[in-house]
Protein backbone atom coordinates (compact mmCIF):
# COMPACT_ATOMS: atom_id res chain seq x y z
CA UNK A 1 0.00 0.00 0.00
CA UNK A 2 2.82 2.44 0.80
CA UNK A 3 4.44 1.87 -2.61
CA UNK A 4 1.19 2.54 -4.40
CA UNK A 5 0.71 5.87 -2.63
CA UNK A 6 4.24 6.99 -3.48
CA UNK A 7 3.67 6.00 -7.08
CA UNK A 8 0.53 8.14 -7.23
CA UNK A 9 2.39 11.11 -5.78
CA UNK A 10 5.13 10.73 -8.38
CA UNK A 11 2.48 10.76 -11.11
CA UNK A 12 0.95 13.93 -9.68
CA UNK A 13 4.37 15.60 -9.71
CA UNK A 14 4.86 14.65 -13.36
CA UNK A 15 1.60 16.36 -14.34
CA UNK A 16 2.60 19.54 -12.52
CA UNK A 17 6.20 19.66 -13.67
CA UNK A 18 8.26 22.71 -12.90
CA UNK A 19 10.51 23.94 -15.69
CA UNK A 20 14.16 23.77 -14.72
CA UNK A 21 16.78 26.26 -15.78
CA UNK A 22 20.51 25.91 -16.16
CA UNK A 23 23.50 28.14 -16.55
CA UNK A 24 25.26 28.10 -19.91
CA UNK A 25 28.34 29.81 -21.28
CA UNK A 26 27.83 30.98 -24.84
CA UNK A 27 30.57 31.99 -27.25
CA UNK A 28 29.98 34.91 -29.57
CA UNK A 29 32.22 34.79 -32.64
CA UNK A 30 32.61 36.93 -35.74
CA UNK A 31 31.87 40.39 -34.33
CA UNK A 32 33.82 43.07 -36.27
CA UNK A 33 36.47 44.83 -34.19
CA UNK A 34 34.78 48.22 -34.60
CA UNK A 35 31.80 46.77 -32.69
CA UNK A 36 33.89 44.95 -30.07
CA UNK A 37 32.25 46.28 -26.90
CA UNK A 38 30.89 44.62 -23.77
CA UNK A 39 27.49 46.28 -24.17
CA UNK A 40 27.10 44.84 -27.66
CA UNK A 41 28.12 41.35 -26.50
CA UNK A 42 25.62 41.55 -23.62
CA UNK A 43 22.89 42.76 -25.97
CA UNK A 44 23.53 39.84 -28.34
CA UNK A 45 23.48 37.34 -25.44
CA UNK A 46 20.35 38.95 -24.00
CA UNK A 47 18.42 38.17 -27.17
CA UNK A 48 18.68 34.48 -26.26
CA UNK A 49 18.07 34.56 -22.50
CA UNK A 50 18.82 36.41 -19.28
CA UNK A 51 22.50 37.40 -18.90
CA UNK A 52 23.85 36.56 -15.44
CA UNK A 53 27.58 37.07 -16.02
CA UNK A 54 28.12 39.87 -18.50
CA UNK A 55 30.88 40.20 -21.01
CA UNK A 56 34.19 41.36 -19.61
CA UNK A 57 35.33 42.50 -23.05
CA UNK A 58 38.30 40.34 -23.97
CA UNK A 59 40.63 43.15 -25.12
CA UNK A 60 42.91 42.52 -22.16
CA UNK A 61 43.08 38.77 -22.79
CA UNK A 62 44.37 39.18 -26.31
CA UNK A 63 41.72 36.80 -27.76
CA UNK A 64 39.83 38.80 -30.34
CA UNK A 65 38.17 35.82 -31.99
CA UNK A 66 35.36 35.30 -29.47
CA UNK A 67 33.80 36.52 -26.25
CA UNK A 68 31.98 34.41 -23.65
CA UNK A 69 28.89 35.41 -21.72
CA UNK A 70 26.91 33.41 -19.12
CA UNK A 71 23.14 33.14 -19.54
CA UNK A 72 20.27 31.21 -17.93
CA UNK A 73 18.33 28.91 -20.25
CA UNK A 74 15.71 26.21 -19.87
CA UNK A 75 17.00 22.67 -19.46
CA UNK A 76 17.19 20.89 -22.79
CA UNK A 77 17.56 24.10 -24.78
CA UNK A 78 20.48 24.29 -27.14
CA UNK A 79 21.84 27.42 -28.75
CA UNK A 80 23.64 27.06 -32.03
CA UNK A 81 22.63 30.08 -34.06
CA UNK A 82 23.87 32.60 -36.53
CA UNK A 83 22.62 36.17 -36.44
CA UNK A 84 23.51 39.04 -38.73
CA UNK A 85 24.68 42.45 -37.60
CA UNK A 86 24.89 45.45 -39.88
CA UNK A 87 27.90 47.75 -39.68
CA UNK A 88 28.85 50.35 -42.30
CA UNK A 89 26.25 48.95 -44.72
CA UNK A 90 27.73 45.44 -44.52
CA UNK A 91 26.09 42.41 -42.93
CA UNK A 92 28.31 40.27 -40.71
CA UNK A 93 27.39 36.76 -39.59
CA UNK A 94 27.77 36.37 -35.82
CA UNK A 95 28.00 32.79 -34.57
CA UNK A 96 26.52 31.88 -31.19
Amino acid sequence: MWIKKESQKAGERARHSIPFQRIAWISIKGLPLQLWDEEIFNEIAGTFRKVIHPSMEAWSGGNLTEEKVVIVIETGTTINNTIKISCNRKLYPIYI
